[in-house]
């Protein structure tokens, strides 16, 4: 269904890790503590430290014992915070393409849930920061999706009505979160999804 407006143009508000960028952590855990993708990412948001590293409430060493102990893997954390800062590797192919058109003829804004370790790959090595006209990333708004403060804060600090924004998100969660916070919200992965689906709203 394509947006309609009055005078007004739509924020068009990504995430990153998904639908941008490679951000994975799965066949680290499959190996480590035999999960499944599906079941390591429902443990992973389910985690009170991984919602509060994310925060910016918790540093990495709390958060990483946490972690550990929550899926009884033996590590030690130095280990493990090399390993997790392998989890951000690249843009998905034409990302930056993607966004340098929307960007063209709209806001645009990037909402992410990160943290100290991966948002300096992100938006130092990777340069993703750089994209977007607005950045949100959740460690430094101190709020995460899918809780209904972050995309308050977003259309609160851009002082743009819910229902002018339009949101790709790779997580189910996110995606009915943000539509119940009114904003017209799609579920997307990589950047061949994204790419057609922001054809059909004909944001490009």
């Amino acid at each position: 269904m394509v947006l309609e407006t009055v005078g007004q143009r739509p924020v068009i508000v990504f995430d990153v890790g998904g639908v941008l960028v490679h951000l994975d952590g799965t066949d680290w855990f499959r190996r480590n503590a035999a999960l499944e993708p599906d079941e390591m990412r429902s443990r992973w948001l389910a985690l009170d430290v991984v919602r509060r590293f994310e925060r910016g409430h918790l540093g990495f060493d709390d958060f990483a014992e946490g972690v550990l102990t929550a899926f009884e893997i033996d590590m030690p954390v130095d280990a493990f915070r090399a390993e997790f800062a392998t989890w951000a590797t690249r843009p998905f192919p034409r990302a930056y393409d993607i966004v340098a058109n929307v960007s063209q003829g709209h806001v645009t804004a990037c909402l992410c849930n990160t943290n100290e370790i991966h948002w300096p790959v992100v938006n130092g090595k990777l340069g993703v920061g750089s994209w977007f006209h607005h950045v949100f990333a959740s460690h430094e708004i101190q709020h995460v999706k899918p809780d209904p403060e972050s995309f308050a804060h977003v259309t609160e600090t851009l002082g743009v009505e819910p229902g002018l924004v339009i949101f790709l998100d790779d997580s189910h969660d996110n995606v009915e979160a943000a539509r119940a916070s009114g904003w017209n919200a799609h579920l997307v992965q990589g950047t061949r999804m994204l790419e057609a689906k922001l054809t059909e709203l004909r944001v490009i």
